[in-house]
């Protein structure tokens, strides 16, 4: 009984929070993801014939994955989490009412259910005005990673 005790008390210390629940199902979702398109990439990017001409140079498999195909294989990576993170957000309802705690999400089905309009357009225009900002930092972090859409925008 006293192991069960103790069990039962590191859990309510980590569920002190019902934030760090829903933060963690939200991270767990994103991060599943964000694997399988990486892996989708690197596995498209190792066909590519500069990997081939690196190869043949006799460069070490390390250094080609590191500094040739991450680079481009992580582009899409962040492009699919930037254009998911609306819908995770959207995602909250599910995780709040499952978790038990109140947050935007509760707030946004309360709405719904209620029928408060202005409730529920802010918040829709919260979640737009974040994947709007989030599109452009995809853009500027794009042009940081990849050079050649630097080379683009020169005339």
């Amino acid at each position: 009984m006293w192991l069960l005790g103790v069990w039962g008390d590191g859990i309510d210390w980590l569920l002190w929070d019902r934030g760090v629940v829903a933060a963690a199902a939200l991270v767990l979702i994103a991060f599943g993801e964000m694997m399988l398109v990486m892996g989708a990439g690197v596995s498209e990017e190792m066909a590519e014939d500069y990997v081939f001409t690196a190869r043949a140079k006799g460069i070490p498999e390390s250094r080609i994955r590191d500094r040739h195909m991450a680079p481009n294989a992580v582009l899409h990576a962040i492009s699919r989490l930037v254009t998911s993170i609306p819908y995770l957000i959207a995602g909250l309802v599910i995780i709040e009412y499952s978790a038990g705690s109140g947050g935007l999400g509760t707030l946004f089905l309360f709405s719904i259910e209620t029928g408060n309009v202005p409730i529920i357009l802010g918040i829709l225009a919260v979640i737009g005005v974040i994947g709007i900002a989030m599109r452009v930092v995809l853009d500027i972090v794009q042009a940081v990673i990849d050079p050649r859409l630097r080379e683009e925008a020169r005339p």
